[in-house]
């Protein structure tokens, strides 16, 4: 049976709010060229609502693929002291064949090495299943209308598994459509279009904001454009996804916004300037998060209508006959409502096997793909910046923690007007989450902070089905400080960045995967007389089932009550993953802080039933103190969220240090 795989196309992190222009820099004399070239400072500022933008979207469009529907789980179980106990559980399910998983302890660390799972008065785990090797237990089953699972442990106290049913999903997608608040949308029109047939579906949103279109079957290839037009036609949203042979639904969230003044258009052309048909391209806009996508008809021509005048943005296109990409910085602004632009796709010059030297260890650049002015330098150790526009401080990415090196990409010294870093690999067998980090640097004038002259930079993820954007940001939309790495005069807070690689990554038995490419870009919007550069570290591939890792408990509780987990020792990697138990949906606003001022902010809104897993990451000394915050926006009366926490450290483990 043909399956899909659905690209989020979402900013998973952005920088913080704008705060005011640095002070220190107000009153530094402008060279003579820059303003030859680019008149007064006060000439072409864009609108005060945003430049004053401190309100980065926490709460995106995006898709996620669903190759399974769970109907019971993940439930953690934990031998406690004394005789082995029968642990009971009564579930119901619709009549079927369904899959158990059993997944035995975090790593080596808590196996159990003997226990009994019965279904329905008949055993299908027995003790002989199980041993310290054993990593996981996967086995098909029948499910009753109601249905009793028994679970008895008999191994050594504080051992564990965790449990889990599921099935095959129905061809097809679910959804939500809301507003920039997290307000469920009614009446809303959703539209699903593939490219190169123009077959479409379409639905309406319920009273409770809720889309789904089911299809009979599923076409052999081929992208789509999801769309959601709002009742009275004044708000909109686009999304791009794609076929593959991994899940056959999917979950969408539909984010709609006003729709605004501004036109862009243009034509997508490969290494041969000859046109790509059916490209997908996606607008993101640097500072406010705003996403938009569309596909390129037959000619490789596409056009965005409706597009906000929000300042700087970037323009992704994909081929998803040739897995080539390409971008491009512009903006829209009251003053320059209507953009033109060229997208130059092309292909991978090389695919690693697996991620190579994504932290920089070697001291070089090997296994990446670069142009501009691109280089690796020591952590710990700043690099003088000739010409700089402000006095730097010298201040550098810490060498604390990680990789001793870093790879700074920037167009210094030359008139480039991008800079780029990218690797195409195949994820190995076993891969999990990409994960890494970035800082974004700049020498540009504090005066020009919320002009035209909007330098900008963007981290995305191009896969078989599309583009996943994984960071962005512009000068506009940041919160600076004095001093940076590499001699740049002030620096932006370093953020992380992460994305799921599992759909792609290689199967065990010589099943081959599907290339990614991770690709960061930094660009000197409006002009390049003056250079902003972005320091990338950490790049790295998760494999929690190679590492011990720590399942909690599902904690729930009521929606109309605040959650919070006080401060629990865990790892750099942390996998939330959340269910609704609720009969409508809820919209959850969820904090994972890390240290006094580290903080990671998501919205987070389940279907009914729906569960979803977000990854919050740092790089530091294991273990590190974690706190969990969550509350309700849309609550519901008399419901409740399930919230299980995985991670890459198991309490009470010795220090793991910097892995």
């Amino acid at each position: 049976m043909t399956r899909w795989i659905l690209c989020a196309v979402t900013a998973v992190m952005l920088l913080v709010s704008c705060s005011a222009p640095l002070e220190e820099a107000k009153n530094q004399t402008l060279p003579p060229e820059v303003l030859a070239s680019r008149g007064k400072p006060a000439e072409g500022k864009l609108p005060a609502h945003t430049t004053a933008s401190a309100a980065a979207s926490r709460l995106n469009s995006r898709i996620e693929w669903v190759a399974k529907t769970v109907v019971f789980g993940p439930r953690t179980y934990v031998r406690q002291t004394g005789r082995p106990q029968d642990v009971v559980e009564r579930f119901t399910a619709t009549p079927g064949t369904y899959t158990i998983t059993v997944q035995n302890g975090e790593g080596r660390w808590g196996r159990v090495s003997s226990a009994v799972i019965e279904l329905n008065g008949e055993r299908i785990l027995d003790p002989s299943d199980f041993s310290k090797q054993t990593d996981k237990i996967v086995k098909e089953v029948e499910l009753s209308a109601d249905n009793l699972l028994v679970v008895q442990l008999r191994s050594q106290p504080g051992s564990s598994v965790v449990v889990t049913i599921e099935s095959d999903s129905m061809p097809g997608i679910s959804g939500a459509v809301v507003d920039p608040q997290g307000r469920f949308v009614e009446g809303a029109t959703v539209r699903m279009t593939f490219a190169g047939t123009g077959v479409s579906h379409s639905s309406t949103t319920s009273g409770q904001g809720l889309f789904s279109i089911n299809l009979e079957a599923l076409p052999s290839e081929g992208h789509f454009l999801l769309e959601a037009v709002t009742a009275d036609g004044l708000m909109y949203a686009s999304i791009t996804g794609g076929v593959l042979d991994t899940a056959p639904r999917a979950n969408a969230l539909l984010v709609v916004a006003p729709k605004g003044d501004g036109t862009l258009s243009g034509r997508v052309l490969n290494a041969q300037n000859a046109a790509v048909p059916n490209a997908t391209v996606t607008v993101a806009f640097a500072e406010t998060g705003f996403v938009a996508s569309t596909i390129a008809d037959s000619t490789g021509s596409f056009r965005f209508t409706g597009l906000p005048l929000q300042g700087s943005l970037i323009a992704i296109a994909f081929d998803p006959a040739t897995a080539a990409s390409g971008n491009l910085a512009s903006f829209l602004t009251a003053s320059t409502p209507s953009q033109t632009l060229t997208l130059l796709v092309k292909e991978p010059a090389r695919v690693n096997d697996g991620l190579t030297n994504g932290d920089f260890s070697s001291g070089t650049l090997s296994g990446w793909e670069y142009e501009g002015r691109v280089q690796v330098l020591p952590s710990g150790q700043s690099q003088g910046s000739p010409g700089s526009s402000l006095k730097s401080q010298s201040a550098s990415l810490s060498s604390s923690c990680g990789s001793p090196f870093y790879g700074l990409v920037t167009t210094r010294y030359n008139d480039r007007s991008a800079g780029f870093i990218s690797q195409s690999f195949v994820p190995a067998v076993g891969s999990d989450t990409l994960v890494g980090s970035v800082q974004f640097l700049s020498d540009e004038y504090p005066q020009w902070y919320g002009s035209r002259y909007n330098d900008s930079f963007i981290v995305y993820l191009a896969t078989p089905v599309g583009t996943q954007i994984l960071s962005q940001g512009n000068l506009n939309g940041s919160s600076w400080s004095m001093g940076s790495a590499a001699g740049f005069n002030a620096s932006a807070p370093e953020i992380s960045f992460s994305a799921d690689v599992t759909p792609f990554a290689a199967k065990p038995l010589g099943v081959p995967g599907k290339a990614v490419t991770l690709t960061a870009v930094v660009w000197d919007v409006g002009d390049s007389l003056v250079d902003s550069g972005l320091a990338i570290r950490n790049v790295r591939v998760i494999d929690k089932n190679k590492r011990n890792y720590y399942a909690s408990d599902a904690f729930i509780y009521p929606t109309r009550q605040e959650y919070v987990l006080p401060p629990t020792q865990l790892g750099q990697g942390v996998w939330v993953t959340f269910k609704n138990m609720n009969p409508l949906p809820v919209s959850l606003d969820f904090t994972a802080q890390y240290s006094t001022e580290g903080k990671q902010e998501e919205t987070v809104v389940l279907l009914p039933g729906q569960q979803t897993t977000r990854f919050f990451s740092v790089f530091g000394q294991e273990p590190i103190s974690w706190t969990f915050k969550g509350s309700v926006s849309d609550a519901v009366d008399a419901a409740f969220i399930s919230i299980t926490y995985e991670s890459t450290y198991v309490p009470g483990m010795p220090p793991g240090g910097c892995q």
